[in-house]
């Protein structure tokens, strides 16, 4: 008996398909995402210490009290899920290693999920994302009053040495964090960062579930400052391997390359239920109570009309019609068409 069913038209996709398409699924335990959140805590008071940074707390955002961690760590795919909230956030790619796309940052405020620095004129600074880090600095180091300001209201000038001293400061946090990263050597300050761009626009990659990843919350200069690192980065800063899809914990702590397997061998441990239907039938509660052993009912399903074979969960994946193998009943296997019209009993 030939069969005419053609995988193509199934939800499967042949090997070569499934290959091409493939990508590993990284992600990373809870007690690795506390260690990715405690190294970049010890980043944050080192870089305070050395310029006398207080370590305040960005209220409603992160700890409320010093006893608590600075940097809150998770999944990346779980800032997707918050586009109501994040979605008109813009974020900066910063460099490392003269390549961008590993890390992109943002920095939000408690009155503002969208930071804009404004400048002595009230003019709107979006073009400058460094601006709003530099307000920040300057109400850190030198008070002075809220470190940021609505667009359109101006913001009161600081003195030269101030601003240097703060430029300094978010130069070298820059160079501190590109360095945890794992770059190898140092950047002008004009080239750590790109120019912004919306949540949405940012790599697509970069927030899908099993990317690995991380979505780090700083409490930075009382503000929050959210970091995407890629899975590259984080895993250079555990220097362990994620768990993934595609490699495995060694005995030594290294990680060694699992060579794909086709997909039927890889399923082919596992069973599922299967069943071929007619077309369902409706009978009167009445009539149903009646029926004996012997009567007869007249279903919707004509004799030209294919089985329906579904899976366990009611899945319909594909049509069928009867047949024989030797001495067994058997089905032949035949592509989806849109549903028919049932007739009546």
């Amino acid at each position: 008996m030939k069969s005419e069913f053609a995988w193509e038209e199934t939800p499967l996709l042949d090997i070569e398909r499934s290959a091409a398409s493939a990508r590993p699924l990284r992600w990373w335990s809870t007690e690795q995402l506390e260690s990715l959140a405690s190294a970049a805590t010890a980043v944050l008071r080192t870089w305070q210490a050395d310029w006398g940074v207080a370590m305040s707390y960005a209220s409603n955002q992160l700890a409320a009290t010093p006893s608590l961690a600075a940097v809150r760590c998770q999944p990346a795919h779980e800032l997707a899920a918050l586009s109501g909230r994040y979605g008109q956030s813009e974020w900066s790619a910063l460099q490392v290693d003269g390549q961008s796309g590993g890390c992109w940052w943002m920095l939000e405020s408690e009155s503002s999920m969208l930071v804009q620095a404004s400048n002595v004129d009230g003019a709107s600074a979006k073009t400058e994302p460094s601006q709003g880090l530099i307000a920040a600095l300057l109400t850190a180091l030198f008070g002075g009053g809220p470190a940021f300001t609505m667009p359109g209201t101006p913001r009161k000038a600081s003195s030269p040495v101030a601003e240097g001293v703060a430029d300094a400061a978010l130069s070298d946090w820059w160079t501190q964090l590109r360095h945890w990263l794992g770059a190898l050597q140092s950047a002008p300050n004009a080239e750590l960062t790109n120019p912004m761009c919306r949540l949405d626009a940012l790599p697509v990659p970069l927030l899908q579930p099993w990317s690995g990843t991380a979505w780090l919350a700083l409490d930075w200069c009382g503000h929050v400052l959210h970091l995407l690192v890629d899975f590259a980065r984080v895993a250079h800063v555990l220097g362990v391997p994620s768990t993934t899809s595609m490699h495995r914990a060694g005995t030594g702590g290294g990680a060694r390359d699992e060579p794909l397997t086709a997909m039927y061998s890889a399923l082919n441990g596992y069973t599922v239920f299967v069943q071929a239907e007619l077309e369902p039938v409706e009978l009167e509660l009445g009539l149903l109570a009646a029926l004996r052993p012997g009567d007869v009912i007249r279903l919707p399903h004509s004799l030209d009309a294919p089985l329906l074979v579904r899976t366990h969960d009611g899945e319909l994946l594909c049509e069928a019609f009867l047949g024989k193998v030797d001495a067994q009943r058997a089905v032949e296997l035949l592509p989806r068409h849109p549903p028919r019209s049932n007739s009546g009993l």
